[in-house]
C-alpha cells in the first residue's frame, strides 16, 4: 500500500491525473477486503490490485471510462456462476467499486497522498475517508 500513495504523490506532482479504484462494498466471498485500492494511469498500467483477470479487466475499462468524463462511477461486480467462472475465479460474491477521477490540478490531492505516504515509513496509520456521492451524483 505505501508504493500505491508514494507512486500516486508522485505522478499527482508532477501533474498527472489518476484514477483510484477503492473496493467499498463485498458480500459473499471475494478475493479482496473493502479498502483496497488500485492506481490507474491514463495508459492503463497500474499500482496495486483489487483481483485480478476479467475483474480487474473491467475496472480497467471504467477507468477509462472515469479518465474521459472526469466524473467518478461506483459499480458492482458479481463474481457468482457465469461471472465467476469468466473471471477465473473459484470465489462467488459481490463487489462494489468506486472509481474516483484524482486530478492533478487539485492542490489538495496532491497534499493528501503526499501526507498519506510519508506517514506510512514510520509504521504510522493514515485513514482516507472518501464521502461517495449519492448514486445519481456518479456514472452507474
Amino acid at each position: 500500500m505505501k508504493e500505491l500513495y508514494e507512486t500516486c504523490a508522485r505522478l499527482l506532482a508532477a501533474g498527472e491525473d489518476l484514477v483510484m479504484a477503492t473496493i467499498v462494498g463485498r458480500s459473499g466471498s471475494a478475493p479482496r477486503t473493502a479498502g483496497t485500492r488500485m492506481l490507474i494511469r491514463r495508459d492503463g498500467s497500474f499500482v496495486g490490485t483489487i483481483g485480478g483477470g476479467l475483474l480487474e479487466a473491467r475496472v480497467l475499462q471504467e477507468a477509462g471510462e472515469v479518465f474521459r468524463s472526469g466524473r467518478p462511477s461506483l459499480r458492482e461486480f458479481h463474481l457468482t456462476g457465469d461471472d465467476a467462472a469468466g473471471m477465473d475465479m473459484i470465489c462467488g460474491g459481490r463487489l462494489e467499486v468506486f472509481v474516483d477521477y484524482l486530478s492533478a490540478g487539485v492542490p489538495e490531492n496532491v497534499q493528501i497522498y503526499r501526507t498519506i505516504a510519508g506517514l506510512l515509513p514510520s509504521g504510522q496509520r493514515a485513514l482516507l475517508v472518501t464521502r461517495l456521492p449519492d448514486r445519481d451524483g456518479c456514472r452507474d
